[in-house]
């Protein structure tokens, strides 16, 4: 029994081995067909222009010999035809290419038609290659971190912002403006702006009003120099590009150069073609076209393009791309089995990170003089629609400022309703609290004058000012009949002529006259003081 049992055992193993040969041999098979590798020059994928007795060299060319190592493939030949001649043949079972590399993009046309497709070997889209040169420093370069609608906007709010906060300041604190404040307080307002606006000082108000929309442009101000500052570095240390399209959105409206096969693809995405070309003219439209300045884009495969670029100084690529695609190995039909084979080893190398060295090696060159492509950036300045969030939040504090401003005048208004007395009382008491502001010294020194004429007068109502009236013309009416008694006494001594009055009586006389005339003018001198400061009252409430 045991010795039926290890039998199983052993025959079960001598099966695993047999299948597993067998899976190998079929693998093997496979593989050893693959003698005739086409490819086509489409550099930096494959470059078939390689010296006499030399293999072509590339991208596909090193990624399949990786592949083919990996499964011991040897004794293949690599040939170069041109691409139509070589899907041609893929497409009629591959009568001479076992198998095609180099540049053949996976589409669903081309796997209808019967070709099959491996995992794909480079992820690639449509690159846009355009003239430029690396900007260098000049004299106004210290403007360009900030875009110029957004300059203009920093010098419209300098000197807007200055003069609300002057006429907040006035109404709230003082509810007039002198006018011959009107000239000096704006101009130290607008200094103030600026030298807030170059943190060189700050604006002197008193009012909460006003505090607040000095707030909101404080803030503003703090944005925008840091802002500057650190785009300022940047435009400084950063290598730029000087060109004229700098993104997809230039592109409309220039002279654009691209292959003919893309021309339709392209126009799906708004980019209008003014020139196209094949794949065997591509490298006489960079220096036809692009450098003759008869285009100002020229787009094709990416790893061409960008190929190109770092192999000439004066030619950049774009960061966006159009129309992402992806190349792979292709096979004539009937090769289902060969296709897996190679997908898998495909995906192995692209785990352990081999495509992508491969990548940095052939696709991704520089020149050792030219800018690193990590160096350079397209540092653009910033502009208005950035930061207009800032320019909200002022407008909300000067919005809010004239909220509280109306709410205050208001509720001045709803007291001015109330008796003359109660008015005549607020006045004295506003008076004696004025605020000392920066932007009014002549108001200040108005309203100064205005609380000693005030405190005098006792901002007397119209009844005492009729008591006094009532009280000069009674005194007046009584020395007036003095007056008359003592020229009734003169006629008297006139008519009897022989009474001789006293010297006494003579000087008593004269000394009561000179009494009457003292108190008549002192009730004159009270009545036009009295008319005086009443009506410099009046002129003062209609200059306000």
């Amino acid at each position: 029994m045991g010795g039926l049992l290890c039998f199983a055992r052993g025959c079960w193993l001598l099966w695993v081995w047999v299948a597993c040969w067998g899976v190998g041999l079929v693998a093997s098979e496979g593989l050893d067909g693959l003698r005739n590798i086409c490819t086509a020059h489409f550099e930096p994928l494959v470059n078939c222009e390689a010296q006499d007795g030399e293999e072509p060299r590339g991208y596909h060319i090193s990624l399949f010999k990786m592949v083919a190592s990996e499964f011991n493939l040897t004794g293949y030949e690599f040939k170069c035809l041109p691409f139509g001649e070589m899907m041609d043949d893929l497409l009629a079972g591959g009568a001479e290419c076992d198998i095609g590399i180099g540049g053949i993009t996976l589409t669903s046309e081309r796997m209808r038609r019967g070709i099959h497709f491996s995992f794909p070997t480079y992820r690639g889209s449509l690159g846009i290659l355009v003239k430029g040169k690396v900007r260098k420093g000049a004299t106004w370069s210290f403007l360009q971190p900030l875009h110029w609608t957004l300059w203009a906007a920093i010098a419209a709010t300098s000197l807007v912002i200055p003069i609300i906060v002057f006429f907040t300041e006035s109404f709230s604190c003082h509810g007039f403006i002198h006018r011959r404040d009107l000239s000096r307080g704006l101009k130290q307002a607008i200094w103030d702006s600026f030298i807030t606006l170059l943190n060189f000082g700050s604006f002197t108000v008193k009012s909460g009003e006003a505090r607040l929309i000095v707030i909101g442009y404080g803030f503003l101000v703090l944005i925008l120099v840091n802002t500057y500052v650190a785009n300022l570095a940047a435009f400084l240390t950063i290598t730029n590009i000087d060109s004229s399209i700098k993104s997809l959105k230039d592109l409309f409206g220039k002279r654009v150069a691209a292959g003919a096969v893309y021309e339709r693809r392209l126009l799906s995405n708004r980019i209008s073609v003014t020139a196209n070309f094949t794949s065997a003219m591509k490298d006489e439209v960079v220096e036809d076209f692009l450098r003759g300045d008869e285009v100002d884009a020229v787009i094709y495969d990416e790893p061409w393009i960008t190929h190109k670029a770092g192999m000439d100084c004066g030619l950049f690529t774009l960061s966006e791309t159009v129309s992402r695609f992806d190349y792979a190995f292709a096979l004539p039909n009937q090769s289902k089995a060969l296709e897996e084979s190679i997908s898998k080893e495909l995906i192995g190398l692209q785990e352990i990170g081999q495509m992508s060295k491969l990548a940095l090696e052939f696709i991704q060159p520089t020149i050792s003089d030219c800018a690193v492509a990590d160096e350079v950036s397209e540092t653009e300045s910033v502009d208005f629609n950035q930061l207009k969030g800032l320019w909200i939040i002022l407008a909300s504090c000067v919005v809010a400022s004239m909220g509280i401003l109306f709410v205050k005048w208001a509720s001045v208004f709803s007291l001015s309703q109330q008796t003359q007395q109660h008015n005549s009382i607020r006045e004295l008491k506003r008076l004696e609290t004025i605020v000392e502001t920066v932007y009014h010294p002549h108001t200040v020194k108005l309203h100064a004058a205005e609380s000693v004429r005030a405190t005098n007068v006792k901002m007397t109502p119209r009844s005492a000012r009729q008591s006094d009236l009532e009280s000069i013309n009674r005194s007046s009416t009584a020395r007036q009949s003095n007056l008359e008694s003592i020229n009734s006494v003169g006629s008297v001594v006139t008519s009897q002529g022989s009474t001789v009055q006293s010297e006494k009586d003579w000087e008593r006389a004269l000394d009561r006259c000179r009494e009457d005339f003292d108190g008549q003018m002192h009730d004159i001198r009270e009545f036009l003081e009295i008319i005086v400061s009443r009506f410099s009252q009046t002129s003062i409430r209609m200059s306000t």
